[in-house]
């Protein structure tokens, strides 16, 4: 089974079931484990995320990519707010997802793809 098979109605297979596991565990997680509730805004918007990209719609919207990246800014940040260490190593992927959502949205303006990590 390659990661692009279909589930049918535009549905990726691989997706589909990464999403399906990924929400059983933060969901399980959230349930039995006392977190703040930063932590569960953090969960909620990771298991959203990955259940929209299981749909060949979404994954193909020209805004997908800078979607893409504000999502990883938005989790490396509050990630980072939510954690009491001293996280420097959240800070920089925090600034680094800030710096891919501004690549992103330069991108998107004008129909390129500049620094792109395209696999």
């Amino acid at each position: 089974m390659s990661p692009s098979t279909r589930l049918g109605s535009g549905i990726s297979r691989y997706r589909a079931v990464v999403a399906a596991l990924f929400t059983v565990a933060a969901s399980l997680y959230v349930a039995f484990v006392s977190i703040p509730p930063l932590v569960v805004i953090v969960a909620v918007i990771a298991v959203v995320y990955s259940v929209a990209s299981a749909f060949d719609t979404v994954r193909t919207h020209p805004l997908y990519n800078l979607a893409s990246a504000v999502f990883a800014a938005l989790l490396f940040g509050l990630w980072y707010v939510a954690s009491n260490t001293d996280g420097l190593f959240l800070l920089a992927l925090t600034v680094l997802s800030a710096f891919g959502v501004a690549v992103e949205a330069y991108n998107y303006r004008h129909g390129t793809s500049y620094l792109r990590l395209d696999f």
